[in-house]
């Protein structure tokens, strides 16, 4: 729920045109892709495992469980980086302005 309740706000920083919405992009988008890669394609190692690997039959995961979780990681990551470039553009634009 946290994780839904953060991209929905970062998601609406990027569509207000908000000056911190790289920022939050960067940071939602590559904690995800963390926190999704690490609960779901890595054996179950805790409480919020939620591990495709060794799943139990009753998980019923399927090949569409991967492919959805694999195409998450991704678009998190992709949203992620996307912000991180913005943020390198914005720092290289204030460093011609200021020459």
């Amino acid at each position: 729920m946290i994780q839904i309740a953060l991209a929905v706000i970062t998601i609406t920083l990027v569509f207000l045109g908000s000056r911190w919405a790289p920022h939050a992009a960067a940071v939602v988008g590559l904690v995800s892709a963390a926190g999704f890669t690490v609960a779901h394609l890595l054996p179950t190692w805790g409480f919020f495992s939620d591990s495709f690997i060794n799943a139990p039959p009753a998980a019923r995961v399927t090949w569409f469980s991967w492919v959805t979780a694999v195409i998450e990681i991704i678009a998190d990551t992709v949203f992620g980086l996307v912000g991180i470039a913005i943020l390198r553009s914005r720092a290289r634009s204030r460093a011609v302005h200021t020459l």
